[in-house]
């Protein structure tokens, strides 16, 4: 027991002796003390196989040195109070703080579910009964038993398509006539298919926990309630690819019209089953102009919002399959099956998915999940007969005008509520209200919009007041925050003073380009002219009498091309630099004034080494990139120096030493 107690004491003696080393102060620039524990930190997060020996620790120590007098120097040059840093710096913060204002439990739980739904395509039919989210409870206690009724008449057999078309408010419902006179048939209520995202959360929610022929009970969204019945589920098409050929109608079409369409499509059908090029009857018979010059082949399509017809028979389709002619409102479509596509893994899939859970209205449960929490830990103070008498200030036409104006209310330098400390004015709702009157309409109760709008106010500064002071609540925000700020400081820092320098300093580049040119030379090369003939006795001729021209310092080609090429052109010259290194390939000895012959196919060649180059400084242009990056690093050798010599600084020995471990 005394053995355990020892080591425990011990334990913890050496961890007060560490927090207290940690504690030293480690470095000091013009008077700023560096913590020792600042320095390890830093050590630690950027080394993933910690190394405490001297050479380790002084290289890293140099580093931070240059890293602390880049801060000193972005204090000195006020970088942080430029606007376009400023405004960097802001829009990152509220991305940043967008992460830590939402439960992530929430969002966790969001986002497998919308990946189990994504695997299913639903098909719904519903009946809308409208009522506006600030509708009076006479109103919305109405328009509910409305829906109950449209239900209990389906569950007794009434047809749905028929009930939609005359009691649903879903204008879709009903035929409709397009602009050219063409007849867009209503869809009894018919939404066709859908996936994740593609509805209101919560009716989304409703259809996929049916059944497939069960009719829901009263579900309500923003625009009302919905009666909805669930016709078919598929596994998921994620996306597909096809090819078709449209044959359409024509305005006004009579059923002979149609008719003599269906019998063309069907024609058309037999002759790509008996072997017809489908690309070249697209191109021959289809109507539809953005895709019949292309072999009739569309973009990559999903399901929801195509005509339902369209893309049912996908489903039970494999990719090559030609589907057999399927009617539109537009007319006829033969249609060919080029891929399909089932939805990716979760882990391909899933930024996909967040992206849209941060777009859609299923977010604000994270978020109100966060303000409700801080509900709890902030003292909130509001007196609710302020909202009473607000609501009655304000006229309801101009609201329904969008006309509204601030000044309806009175009293606008009141406190509204308190947060803590912070005092939210009337005059803040008010400007809310004007900001949102567009959501109000002519039916709606104005003390309900008051009331709902006041609570989404109130979340929005709940969340405001914990977003300002997310840097002194979360270390970890903090920690990022920071990270970040000098990142994007230091950046520009560097960039005024060594890589937009380096580019653009053409003098003094080409001046440190001078000084370290011999670094980047060329291989050393060999000059070598060659004499090309189709005749044996003549090629013999040129070597020998280069040979003596060789002997005689004649080394002007042209004299043996004029001596032999008297009354003929017999022999052709040309010369070629080669790198030194391929003269091997060629069989030529590396050595001036080196003669090789060589014969292919009755043709003769005669190389003849004239020279050897040496090796020369490439030109700037050349090498401009190395350069650059040379020049760089000498820069910001420079600007380090100047700055070190700039402020003031010390380290302090003994704290140094005591980090060495081997």
């Amino acid at each position: 027991m005394k053995k355990y107690l020892s080591i425990a004491i011990l334990s913890i003696f050496l961890s007060l002796t560490l927090i207290g080393q940690n504690d030293k102060t480690l470095l000091v620039i013009e008077n700023q003390k560096v913590p020792v524990s600042e320095f390890l930190d830093i050590y630690t997060k950027n080394n993933k196989n910690v190394d405490y020996s001297k050479a380790s620790i002084d290289e890293y120590l140099d580093l931070f040195i240059n890293y602390k007098l880049k801060l000193m120097e972005i204090q000195r040059l006020r970088l942080d109070t430029q606007k376009n840093f400023i405004n960097e710096f802001q829009k990152y913060r509220d991305q940043l703080a967008q992460s830590y204002l939402i439960d992530k439990n929430t969002v966790d739980k969001l986002l497998n579910e919308a990946y189990n739904r994504m695997q299913n395509d639903v098909r719904v039919s519903h009946i809308l009964v409208k009522l506006s989210p600030y509708a009076n409870p006479k109103d919305t206690l109405k328009a509910y038993n409305k829906a109950l009724e449209i239900r209990k008449k389906l569950l007794n057999g009434a047809d749905f398509a028929k009930l939609a078309i005359e009691m649903s408010d879903d204008n879709s419902a009903r035929d409709q006539n397009t602009a050219d006179g063409r007849l867009i048939p209503g869809n009894g209520g018919d939404l066709g298919y859908f996936n994740v995202f593609n509805m209101l959360y919560d009716f989304e929610t409703a259809a996929y926990n049916l059944n497939v022929g069960d009719i829901s009970l009263p579900v309500r969204t923003p625009v009302g309630y919905h009666i909805i019945k669930l016709t078919e589920k598929h596994p998921a098409i994620y996306r597909f690819k096809i090819a078709h050929i449209l044959l359409m109608y024509p305005p006004n079409a009579t059923t002979q019209d149609k008719e003599s369409i269906k019998a063309k499509a069907d024609s058309i059908y037999k002759e790509i089953l008996s072997g017809a090029d489908f690309a070249e009857l697209a191109n021959l018979h289809s109507e539809d102009k953005g895709s019949a010059n292309k072999g009739g082949e569309l973009p990559w399509l999903t399901p929801f919002r195509l005509v339902p017809s369209f893309v049912q028979p996908i489903y039970n389709h494999k990719p090559g399959d030609y589907i057999p002619p399927v009617e539109t409102f537009y007319g006829w479509h033969i249609i060919k099956l080029i891929d399909k596509q089932s939805p990716p893994d979760f882990a391909s899939v899933k930024q996909e998915l967040l992206t849209k859970l941060y777009k859609d209205s299923r977010y604000l449960l994270a978020q109100k999940k966060i303000a409700d929490s801080l509900k709890q830990i902030y003292k909130i103070q509001y007196d609710k007969k302020l909202l009473v008498n607000l609501a009655k200030s304000i006229n309801k036409d101009s609201l329904v005008k969008r006309s509204f104006k601030e000044s309806q209310i009175p009293n606008l330098d009141h406190i509204l509520v308190k947060i803590d400390d912070h005092s939210i004015y009337i005059k803040d709702f008010a400007t809310y209200i004007k900001k949102n009157q567009s959501l109000f309409t002519n039916t709606d109760d104005i003390q309900i919009f008051v009331n709902k709008m006041f609570d989404n106010f109130l979340n929005d500064k709940i969340l405001e007041i914990e977003k300002e002071n997310l840097e002194k609540k979360n270390p970890k925000f903090a920690a990022q925050i920071n990270d970040y700020k000098e990142g994007i400081l230091i950046f520009n820092l560097m960039d005024q003073n060594v890589w937009s320098k380096a580019m653009q300093d053409t003098a003094g580049l080409k001046a440190y380009y001078e000084t370290i040119k011999n670094k980047y030379l060329t291989d050393e090369k060999a000059k070598i002219g060659i004499f090309k003939t189709n005749d044996a006795k003549i090629a013999q001729k040129v070597q020998k009498t280069l040979q003596k021209n060789i002997q005689k310092s004649q080394l002007n080609p042209n004299l043996i091309l004029s001596k032999i090429n008297k009354k003929n052109n017999v022999v052709s010259y040309d010369s070629m630099i080669i790198e030194t290194k391929k003269l091997a390939d060629i069989g030529l000895e590396k050595t001036v004034n080196a003669i090789l012959s060589k014969e292919n196919n009755n043709s003769y060649e005669i190389y003849w080494l004239q020279s050897i180059i040496a090796p020369q400084p490439k030109s700037l242009d050349e090498v401009r990139g190395l350069v650059i990056s040379e020049y760089q690093t000498y820069l910001e050798k420079q600007w380090i120096n100047e700055l070190r010599n700039r402020y003031h600084w010390q380290v302090n020995d003994e704290v140094l030493k005591s980090l060495y471990k081997n």
